[in-house]
């Protein structure tokens, strides 16, 4: 490297022999700068590079003036500059002879990541005389090196300019930049190139202080020195820079001061644990933004911003207020475990809570201090699962059902064929409570030091809290509104506290990243919802980001986080498939969510690390079957079928059509050789299935058979048997792909997420859903989502109340789902899988989860 940087130097140095005009546009403009644009910060926010503008992450602005030395007066030149990501604006105002004063203006663009960006500009001024075309490319390969090109094209005059600046970082970081930039003007032959300016400097930062610079910078060519420093504070850095004629007489200097977002700073250093995070968790937690007005915060949010506290000097703790706060008990968990993580580092957490249940405590009870609203009541109500059977209303609805059922647990169909629940069906859903029953007990004790035996206690002889007698029995520490909450802080530190948001926490609020090079990426994939090929995770398109994400090489890991109950065999399959090609060039770990079982453990089991949360449900090995088919509805509608027919089987399947629900209702049950064919297509599926659960797992057939047919498991008990290799969240599974992709844990990566948010993502979304609509009308159109149809509006009403209440729903709109679940959905998904072997949970899973799963089967009806 050191010889590198001599020869370099040696270079610039022989090329500036050969000098005979000064670029007036590039050196006039980096007059301004401690350092050329490429070189440190952001530049003048595209006004000489408008490259640069790619690498600003939100509103920053700086002003400039400049006058004589050594008296500073008068200011001869001011400017005035700023940017938001990817755009910026720009303008100089100078003092002409006749005491006037004339303004250039300049307006840029840049595009492009850490690695390579381009930009674009265009400026006018005062006169019309100078209109400028200006374009630039910054590249920072490594975190050695900066290579900067820009251009300036003189649209008035018959003049252009052409700009080169390299910069080296020995260290790889910003405590030292040698750079040397290089100018010309009107480039003609080769041998133009001979006779431009050159300039070399340098950027040092002291080692252990944070945000304060020295530069330094010599022209060979023209003799002008420069030097000066800068000192940021955070969100404002005042800048001076002095300028040394040919003779080392002082002859100008430049005085600026920036503002926006928070630089690394002294202050970082010197404020050490004067503040609190404050984490308002309202409303719905969910993966990702849906909507350009998506208001509720995402679970890589919340993770995120603990783990900037975690490691910022300025943050003595976290205080968190719970009022309107609902997700599913896997990532309060997640939360949970960053949490503890945070406390691992000595700083405290304190838990507003308005009310609670069993998972909203196990949640809070980590807290140094719970303060609850005195209205509040905690209800530690244990868990129940249960499902609600159809049986009786299929019956009077005139649709009978035969359940198809070849494995022990696999009982997603009996609430169809039942009317209470199986003996298989009892032992699973008993053994999945006890494990997370026994869990949350253990933790919430260890936690809060109250023995398990009084937990269990209250769980089974008081359950209902006042937030009085939560108090009385230790399971909180105060009660009081929010402001209490603040007060319990005071009372922790001794002392008045700050409250500062996520968005104030610097890490998260840099105006461009210090360290040159890309940062490597990890992608995170999400595999959300019914495994369908369009509604539910969306195969056709979740295939499609697995490969996007497998064949970059700039990604060097994959995460897919699958929270899913299963359904199609297919599409199941089609992501298995793409789980497999994106593993054979880089690691892939999948992080199960609250439910990846049936079908969502089929898209698991490829991975190279399986990671599941303790009360993760999954497994559910094996396959289900059933058929519907008319039993009496026909006559009850008054509707009459006939048909013509040619083949033996022509008939199968063949029946009445509900419009409202857009469902096929066959007109007979299957007879002998049918089912026998059904049968035989479930055990063939479920032999794949385990066969290659057995082989992605390393684990005998006979292993496998052992824990399928179709149970499902706590997360806790899957690790035991080998069907996930760690407890963990989604945090965990990041820390994992970087392991295995030989990423230093310490360093920092870009997450992608997919899909990737695209505003007209939804607009392509309803092209595809409704023609998947038409589809389902056997050709009928249908306008806005409805059938017309010829029941008498007594009928439809009729059902409608017995088959769809409520069952209109927006893409991406958040509800809280009571039981029995919404008919309509279940039905057109069934139907629309008649009596074909599925890997799916029971829907009693479903009630459990804040809807992922059948919300984009309904998602465009118009009066949602």
């Amino acid at each position: 490297m050191k010889k590198i940087i001599i020869l370099l130097f040696f270079l610039f140095y022989t090329f500036s022999t050969f000098s005979q005009e000064e670029a007036t546009v590039y050196k006039r403009y980096t007059d301004y700068l401690l350092a050329p644009p490429g070189q440190m910060d952001i530049g003048l926010y595209g006004f000489i590079n408008p490259a640069v503008l790619a690498y600003a992450h939100g509103f920053d602005a700086l002003f400039a003036f400049s006058g004589p030395l050594p008296d500073f007066t008068p200011v001869s030149e001011w400017g005035l500059f700023m940017a938001i990501p990817g755009l910026g604006f720009g303008t100089i105002r100078t003092e002409q002879p006749d005491e006037t004063w004339t303004g250039k203006y300049r307006l840029s663009f840049g595009y492009g990541t850490n690695a390579l960006s381009i930009g674009l500009g265009y400026e006018w001024s005062d006169t019309d005389e100078d209109n400028l075309l200006a374009y630039g490319m910054l590249s920072r390969p490594l975190p050695y090196l900066s290579f900067g090109f820009s251009g300036y094209t003189n649209l008035a005059w018959d003049r252009c300019e052409i700009a080169l600046e390299l910069g080296i970082r020995p260290f790889g970081n910003d405590i030292l930049t040698l750079y040397s930039d290089y100018a010309l003007l009107n480039p003609g032959t080769w041998g133009d190139f001979l006779e431009g300016t050159i300039s070399l400097g340098l950027v040092t930062r002291l080692p252990f202080l944070k945000g304060f610079y020295i530069t330094g910078r010599y022209s060979p060519t023209t003799g002008d020195l420069s030097f000066g420093c800068k000192i940021s504070t955070g969100n404002i850095s005042p800048k001076f820079l002095a300028h040394l004629d040919d003779a080392v007489d002082f002859s100008r200097y430049t005085c600026s001061i920036r503002t926006g977002l928070c630089e690394p700073n002294l202050l970082e250093q010197i404020d050490k644990g004067n503040s609190y995070l404050l984490l308002t968790m309202n409303g719905y937690l969910d993966y990702q933004v849906r909507s350009l007005f998506y208001k509720s915060q995402t679970l890589l949010d919340v993770i995120c911003s603990i783990q900037k506290a975690k490691t910022d000097t300025s943050i003595a703790g976290i205080i968190i207020d719970t009022s309107g706060f609902y997700t599913d008990r896997q990532k309060l968990w997640e939360i949970r475990e960053a949490l503890l993580d945070f406390k691992s580092s000595g700083k405290k957490v304190v838990v507003y809570l308005e009310s609670a249940d069993i998972d909203m405590y196990l949640f809070a009870s980590l807290a140094d201090s719970i303060v609850c609203d005195p209205l509040g009541v905690i209800n530690l109500n244990g868990y129940i699962l249960g499902m609600s059977y159809y049986k009786g209303l299929l019956d009077k609805a005139g649709i009978g059902f035969e359940e198809l059922r070849l494995y022990k647990y696999k009982s997603a169909n009996e609430q169809f064929s039942r009317k209470t629940m199986s003996d298989a069906q009892r032992e699973q859903i008993e053994a999945y409570i006890e494990d997370i029953y026994t869990y949350t007990l253990k933790e919430i004790a260890g936690s809060r030091g109250i023995p398990e035996a009084d937990l269990n206690r209250f769980v089974n002889e008081i359950s209902f809290f006042t937030a009085q007698e939560a108090l009385s029995n230790k399971l909180i520490d105060a009660t009081g509104r929010f402001e209490k909450a603040k007060e319990a802080v005071k009372k922790i530190e001794g002392r008045e506290m700050n409250f500062i948001y996520p968005g104030s926490l610097p890490e998260l609020n840099r105006p461009y990243i210090v360290n040159w090079g890309s940062r490597k990426k990890i992608a995170v994939i999400y595999a959300l919802g019914i495994c369908d090929m369009e509604a539910g995770i969306g195969a056709r398109y979740l295939a499609s980001d697995i490969d996007t994400a497998g064949n970059d090489p700039a990604i060097k890991a994959v995460v897919i986080r699958v929270d899913s109950p299963g359904g199609s065999a297919i599409a199941s399959d089609i992501i298995a498939d793409a789980v497999k090609r994106c593993r054979k060039h880089k690691p892939v770990v999948i992080s199960q969510g609250f439910v990846a079982a049936s079908g969502g453990y089929w898209i698991s089991f490829c991975g190279d690390v399986i990671v599941a949360g303790p009360q993760t449900l999954t497994g559910s090995i094996g396959v289900a079957g059933g058929w519907f088919y008319d039993n009496g509805l026909k006559e009850k509608l008054g509707i009459t079928t006939d048909y013509v027919k040619k083949g033996e089987y022509a008939d199968f399947g063949f029946g009445l059509f509900i419009p409202y629900i857009y469902m096929n209702l066959p007109d007979r049950n299957l007879n002998e050789a049918e089912r026998e064919m059904f049968e035989k297509y479930m055990a063939g599926m479920y032999e794949d299935f385990i066969t290659k659960v057995a082989e992605e797992r390393e684990m005998s057939k006979e292993k496998i058979e052992e824990i399928a047919q179709g149970r499902i498991w706590s997360g806790i008990k899957a690790k035991e048997l080998g069907l996930v290799d760690e407890i963990g969240g989604l945090a965990r599974a990041i820390t994992i792909a970087k392991e295995k992709a030989g990423i230093p844990g310490n360093t920092e990566v870009d997450i992608i997420e997919f899909p990737r948010f695209d505003p007209f993502s939804l607009y392509r979304r309803f092209i595809d859903s409704f023609s998947l609509t038409v589809r389902k009308g056997q050709g009928t159109f249908m306008n806005n989502n409805r059938a017309s149809t010829m029941l008498t509006s007594t009928m439809l009403k009729s059902a409608q109340h017995l088959l769809s209440p409520n069952c209109s729903k927006k893409r991406g709109e958040v509800q809280q789902y009571s039981m029995p679940y919404h008919m309509a959905d279940l039905f057109s998904y069934r139907i629309k899988h008649n009596g074909k072997p599925l890997p799916i949970i029971d829907v009693y899973t479903l009630d459990m989860l804040i809807p992922y799963f059948f919300v984009q089967e309904k998602a465009f009806d118009s009066d949602g």
